[in-house]
């Protein structure tokens, strides 16, 4: 028996059962492709060696090596998987590779992506599994394959949370937070809190994900101060809502960056302050002022549109003047990046995406899940994310601004 080969023994043994009427076609199916791949293992071994299974050849032996058993590989099939021996060698100048099995492991690679996906686009491990069981007539990827792709996802984030960010040379930050319910007993949904940011070179980069119990001031501080901690510097313009947790701890972490508040956010809160027959007329006179071709322009259009409305719409004007240059700082950056840097509103949309994936689940069993699942839908979106532009005249605007901003952190400094 030590002289068969593995594909005589799976030809006997199918042999055997198909005259019982021990498979059905699926299982007929599965066998020969097991059948198949071991064979075409064992010729791949015998044209690598140059020379038959126990054929004596000492002039090639030296070079090329000889057997040395197999090793137990489980591969996946269109019909699910099957377990076959791969032959090894010893001895020889050249490592011998199989290039049929590293097909079989690129396929396991493709369909461990395909899990991953499916999971962040809205699947649960059940549904996976049943999924893969149905178009594979009842034999698809068990749950613990499920699991353990799922599970890497955790290694994934935990690795992202920890990286360096001494290399994230910023120009952008911005920080907002999203709400899942992600502890049993909660009686409230609770905030993820985000971080992106764009580049020197106009990329945009998820830099951080955190938890919260609230947004508050406290929470805010110490996620920033988590990514100080890992190396990163003071950017030049902060984007952020009106939260007073996160303005508070931005202003106190980064105390030399300009701080944008998001227009959108704060021209709801002024006009939510006004008549609604006078709302449109009031919003296009703002846009104005937000919209300016300048900072100093910008600034000119909103003083006066407070002194032309404050006696008419006192607490809308009050609520304007108080936040004016907060809202005007995104007027000091180059035009082509003034009005991606105006609002949060990117971010807004990146948070939809993710309260579309998560909005199925009405509660998470443990944070790590739910952490691991907010990971995995970002960056999946991140990866679609497009930057803003950067060419020299660009460069040379940031440049001069960086330099009345950040006098002792120009870019060449900090490089040195």
């Amino acid at each position: 028996m030590g002289k068969v080969l593995p594909s005589q023994r799976l030809l006997k043994q199918f042999e055997e059962r198909l005259v019982f009427g021990e498979m059905n076609l699926s299982e007929i199916v599965r066998s020969g492709a097991q059948m198949m791949l071991q064979y075409a293992l064992e010729r791949e071994v015998t044209e690598a060696l140059g020379r038959g299974y126990y054929e004596n050849a000492p002039e090639v032996t030296k070079e090329k090596g000889r057997r040395n058993g197999y090793e137990v590989r489980r591969v996946l099939t269109g019909e699910g998987p099957v377990t076959v021996q791969i032959p090894q060698v010893r001895e020889g100048d050249t490592e011998f590779r199989s290039k049929i099995l590293d097909a079989y492991v690129s396929r396991t690679e493709k369909l461990d992506e395909l899990i991953a996906r499916m999971y962040v686009h809205g699947m649960s491990t059940r549904d996976i599994e049943a999924t893969f069981a149905d178009v594979l007539s009842g034999t698809g990827v068990s749950k613990s394959v499920v699991s353990r792709v799922t599970r890497c996802l955790s290694e994934d984030f935990e690795t992202f949370r920890r990286r360096d960010l001494s290399k994230e040379e910023l120009l952008y930050l911005e920080f907002d937070g999203t709400y899942l319910r992600y502890h049993q007993g909660a009686e409230k949904k609770e905030p993820i809190l985000v971080a992106t940011g764009y580049r020197v070179d106009g990329t945009r980069v998820l830099l951080h994900i955190g938890v919260g119990n609230r947004e508050s001031y406290e929470n805010w501080k110490g996620f920033l101060q988590e990514m100080v901690a890992r190396g990163l510097r003071e950017p030049l313009l902060i984007v952020s809502d009106g939260n007073p947790g996160v303005l508070k701890a931005s202003e106190e972490v980064f105390p030399q960056s300009l701080k944008q508040r998001c227009q959108k956010h704060r021209l709801e809160n002024i006009l939510g302050k006004a008549p609604k027959e006078v709302r449109a007329e009031l919003k296009a006179a703002i846009l104005e002022s937000f919209h300016a071709q300048s900072y100093p322009q910008g600034l000119k259009k909103g003083k006066e549109l407070i002194a032309r409305y404050r006696q008419r719409f006192p607490s809308a004007m009050k609520c304007m003047e108080e936040t004016l240059e907060a809202c005007l700082q995104a007027l000091r950056l180059p035009p082509a990046h003034q009005k991606r840097l105006r609002t949060a509103n990117l971010l807004e949309r990146t948070f939809g995406e993710h309260k579309r994936r998560t909005k199925v689940i009405p509660h998470f069993f443990t944070e790590e899940a739910a952490m691991k699942l907010s990971y995995a839908v970002l960056l999946a979106v991140a990866n679609k994310w497009r930057g803003v532009r950067m060419d020299v005249f660009t460069t040379r605007q940031l440049e001069e601004l960086r330099k009345e901003i950040l006098p002792e952190k120009t870019p060449k400094e900090s490089a040195a």
